[in-house]
């Protein structure tokens, strides 16, 4: 098909692709939120290797990084396991790095995961963006929260992200 395609038909194409991709993500993110508003968020647990869905989920987001020029730095310890479900885990993974990418402005992102103690890991993502003001750290979980710039600035997005990661995590 795409043979038969003109150079701006194929464009078109792939711009039509790309927002159904980013709609379907949407429509999903809604039914999670739904399901873990209404504690019915299934689980399948199992022992995971976080090191490999961290490795996936950056793969996932390779083409974003590369269009946006972020640099992703990774100090990603090897072979830790969890109990959890690993679609979950990549999930929140990836809603994670989209934060950091759509928020940093300096395109770097640091992704940090390391053990603390005998039965305990450590996932930090950190990007160089403009920080939580003070009065909205105790909501940046809250689904459906738009964050503002410090010129208050409404800054896009669904505001769902942070709200089924902590779902997902609890």
């Amino acid at each position: 098909l795409k043979n038969t395609l003109e150079a701006k038909d194929a464009q078109a194409l792939a711009a039509i692709t790309q927002h159904a991709k980013g709609l379907q993500h949407t429509v999903n993110d809604m039914l999670n939120m739904t399901q873990a508003q209404n504690s019915a968020l299934s689980l399948n647990l199992r022992p995971v290797d976080i090191s490999q869905q961290i490795a996936l989920s950056i793969a996932a987001q390779a083409v974003y990084a590369e269009q946006n020029h972020v640099v992703v730095e990774q100090n990603i310890a090897p072979n830790l396991w969890v109990q959890g479900d690993a679609e979950r885990l990549s999930d929140v993974i990836q809603g994670l790095l989209c934060n950091a990418y759509h928020f940093g402005h300096d395109q770097r992102v640091v992704i940090t995961l390391q053990e603390v103690g005998a039965v305990s890991i450590q996932l930090s993502i950190r990007d160089n963006g403009p920080g939580i003001e003070a009065s909205e750290k105790s909501q940046i979980f809250l689904n459906f929260l738009e964050r503002k710039t410090t010129t208050d600035t409404t800054l896009p997005g669904q505001g769902l992200s942070l709200f089924l990661c902590k779902a997902i995590t609890q």
